[in-house]
C-alpha cells in the first residue's frame, strides 16, 4: 500500500501534504475499491461459475478501442517519465472495466445471455493481465501475484511464463485462472491508528521506540529462558540422579 500511495501522489510539479485520512481514503478507494475490486470479482466469478476456465467470448471492439487508447497514453507518459500520470491512467482503465462489469451484470447474463457474459469476462481477464504488466514497476509483488492467478508472471524470478509490454492489448495467451486470492487488505481505523503510532514522531523518537521494543522482546525471551532453567534445576533436585553402588 505504501508504494501505491507514494506513486499515486508523487509530487512531480508541486508539493504534497500527507494525512492519514487521505492515505486511508486513497488506499481503500482506488487501490482496493477500484483495482482490487475488479480483480476479485472478475476472477472469483470465473473460478466459481466457469470452473476456472476463461470463457472464449467475442471481444467488445468499442471497449478495447477505449482501453488501448489509455494503454498507449500510459506508455507515452512512462516514456516521458510522468510516473504519477501513467499510474493514474492505469487506474482509469480499471475504472472503465469495473463500470462495465457493473453495467452488464454477469450474475444475470450468465444464464440470460451467456454470450454477453462470456464476452465481458474474456475482456476483463485480459484487462487485468494488461494492468499486471503496466503496474508492475510500481507494485511488483502485487502484480506478480495478479499475473500468477493466470499461471503467468511479469518478473522472471518467479519461474512462470513471463509477460512483457509486447503482450499489452493482445488478446491471446490466457486460458484459466487458478488459486485466486485477495490482492489487498482494506485499511480500517484500528490499522491506521497502529501505523500512526509506529511512524509518528521524529526519526530519533522512532528509533528510540524500536530500541525499547527490541529490549522488551529480549527481556521477555530472557525471562522465559530463566524460568526454564529454574524449572530444570528444580526438577533436578526433586529427582536427583541415582548413583550406582560401589
Amino acid at each position: 500500500v505504501w508504494r501505491f500511495y507514494i506513486f499515486y501522489n508523487r509530487p512531480e510539479k508541486s508539493d504534497v501534504t500527507f494525512t492519514w485520512n487521505d492515505f486511508m481514503e486513497r488506499v481503500n478507494g482506488e487501490l482496493i475499491g477500484n483495482l482490487g475490486n475488479l480483480a476479485n470479482r472478475t476472477l472469483a466469478f470465473v473460478q466459481r461459475f466457469y470452473d476456472g476456465a476463461i470463457p472464449a467470448g467475442k471481444p467488445n471492439e468499442a471497449f478495447w478501442s477505449e482501453v488501448r487508447a489509455l494503454e498507449a497514453t500510459a506508455a507515452a507518459q512512462l516514456e516521458r517519465a510522468e510516473l504519477r500520470d501513467a499510474f493514474r491512467t492505469a487506474f482509469q482503465i480499471a475504472d472503465i472495466a469495473n463500470k462495465r462489469f457493473q453495467a452488464e451484470e454477469p450474475w444475470k447474463a450468465r444464464t440470460a445471455d451467456p454470450e454477453k457474459a462470456a464476452s465481458l469476462l474474456f475482456d476483463l481477464c485480459y484487462v487485468l493481465r494488461d494492468l499486471a504488466v503496466i503496474m508492475h514497476p510500481y507494485m511488483p509483488q502485487a502484480m506478480d501475484q495478479l499475473a500468477g492467478f493466470f499461471g503467468l508472471a511479469v518478473s522472471k524470478a518467479t519461474g512462470a511464463p513471463g509477460l512483457s509490454w509486447s503482450d499489452v492489448g493482445v488478446l491471446r495467451g490466457l486460458s484459466r485462472v487458478e488459486n485466486v486470492g485477495v490482492l489487498f487488505q482494506k485499511l480500517d481505523a484500528d490499522r491506521i491508528a497502529e501505523l500512526r503510532e509506529r511512524y509518528s514522531g521524529s526519526q530519533k523518537e522512532r528509533a528510540a521506540r524500536d530500541v525499547q521494543a527490541y529490549l522488551a522482546d529480549h527481556r521477555r525471551a530472557a525471562g522465559i529462558a530463566l524460568a526454564d532453567l529454574v524449572e530444570l534445576h528444580a526438577g533436578h533436585f526433586r529427582h536427583p540422579p541415582k548413583t550406582s553402588a560401589v
